[in-house]
């Protein structure tokens, strides 16, 4: 049996993890159904709903923290709170219990997870600079890696430090024209650090089940290269352009059987769904605003649920076990 403020501390972690999974497990839910929802909205804000979807559970962790500890901490200024959710003896923890089988269990599971995302960013900073053999003396502009290679890639890679890398395979099959999308898109990842935003939000979205993960990741992805699309667009002015450029580097990879596998922590020219990109660049954004009412309705919503869940999960454990 541990007591006071260490006691307090691992209750505190607990609820966290309990509120934490019951939010993951119904965002997961609501995320297999309406995930097409996000479509209706452009690329930006898109990100931007799809940061708050892997980020959610954690807010809402914290939030139900406050709310059933708050009572035993701060028990005249919060007593109306008792009366509707508390932790019973937040100061007291006992390990052989279903509060330190939890504790343990997301602990492994957390060390597990931070071990192998932490060893596959090594593995690609080795990959990385093993590129600098194969670097020609040449140096495009805006920090572009000229690569001596025959393959015909593109790709952005460098968590803290990103840099764009183009293989003499591309440059020497592709239009001026062309060659100058591939640039601008490429250095629109360099500038918005992607591959950094991409491997964040890869980490957060590996605590949910894997198959929402995937789509999430897939969906966040997307948003990243459609805003550099679009970011290309801007400078050379051309729809037909830039849709005919993604058309024919895919074209280009499949036929020398080459693609950029750097997982989660670079971005490829043709990583993602071609026609999604074509057709979003041929239709313009979706005039959709940022549906702020709606979400802050949801947030709360989701607080409370997971709350009272917690709460309730609290209850009949402790019920189940002292009887």
């Amino acid at each position: 049996m541990i007591y006071n403020a260490l006691g307090l501390t691992l209750n505190v972690i607990t609820i966290g993890i309990t509120s934490l999974w019951v939010a993951i497990v119904l965002i997961s839910v609501l995320t297999s159904f309406g995930l097409r929802y996000f479509n209706s909205f452009n690329a930006g804000i898109r990100a931007r709903l799809l940061w708050l979807v892997v980020i959610l559970p954690w807010g809402v962790a914290v939030a139900s923290i406050f709310l059933l500890i708050g009572p035993e901490i701060f028990q005249y200024r919060l007593d109306w709170l008792r009366s509707i959710v508390h932790w019973h003896h937040a100061y007291t923890f006992q390990i052989a219990s279903w509060h330190g089988v939890l504790l343990m269990t997301f602990s492994g599971t957390f060390l597990a997870v931070s071990i192998t995302k932490f060893t596959a960013a090594l593995k690609t900073s080795s990959r990385l600079s093993q590129l600098q053999y194969f670097s020609v003396s040449e140096e495009l502009n805006d920090g572009i890696q000229l690569i001596d290679i025959e393959s015909p890639q593109a790709f952005t890679a460098g968590l803290f430090y990103p840099r764009v890398y183009i293989t003499k395979g591309l440059r020497d099959v592709l239009s001026e024209d062309s060659f100058t999308v591939v640039r601008q898109h490429e250095t629109a990842h360099r500038l918005r650090r992607d591959p950094l935003r991409k491997y964040a939000f890869s980490l957060l979205a590996l605590f949910f089940p894997k198959s929402i993960g995937t789509k999430l990741n897939q969906a966040f992805s997307l948003s990243l290269e459609q805003l550099a699309d679009q970011y290309a667009l801007k400078l050379v002015g051309d729809k037909t352009l830039v849709s005919k450029t993604i058309l024919n580097v895919a074209r280009l990879n499949t036929r020398h059987n080459s693609s950029t596998k750097l997982s989660n922590v670079a971005c490829g020219f043709t990583s993602n769904s071609l026609q999604l990109r074509i057709r979003y660049l041929l239709d313009g954004d979706p005039v959709m605003p940022f549906p702020l009412a709606k979400l802050l309705v949801f947030i709360v919503a989701m607080i409370s649920v997971c709350t009272l869940s917690v709460d309730f999960i609290h209850h009949s454990m402790e019920r189940l076990f002292s009887h």
